[in-house]
């Protein structure tokens, strides 16, 4: 499906909202949360090993090596444990219903 971030500024329209996230696939369209609400706080960083992601119910969750490797993943998860991973610098990727809503930098101490 494609995705798309809509935003309505209140021109030439009744009522405001903030940021959301619209999910179009199949033919169907759905709002699929308020995107402001959607973003993870991810502790501890840096870290010797687990890494919490607060601020969603439950994300997919990826973390990538400095190369740009998957190196590992879980799904519908609060939490991601890198303590076997070497030292270093990781990206985190999170996901919530199939929509990236957050991409940073993890330290691995």
């Amino acid at each position: 499906g494609y995705k798309y971030r809509c935003i309505v500024n209140g021109a030439m329209c009744v009522d405001k909202s903030e940021d959301a996230t619209l999910l179009v696939s199949g033919g169907t369209t759905g709002i699929i949360d308020n995107a402001s609400t959607m973003q993870p706080n991810i502790t501890p960083n840096p870290t010797t090993g687990d890494i919490k992601i607060s601020g969603l119910s439950t994300a997919d969750i990826e973390v990538y090596n400095s190369v740009g490797q998957l190196v590992k993943a879980t799904k519908k998860a609060t939490s991601i444990s890198i303590a076997e991973m070497p030292h270093g610098v990781y990206v985190l990727k999170v996901y919530t219903s199939g929509v990236l809503v957050h991409t940073g930098k993890v330290v691995k101490k």
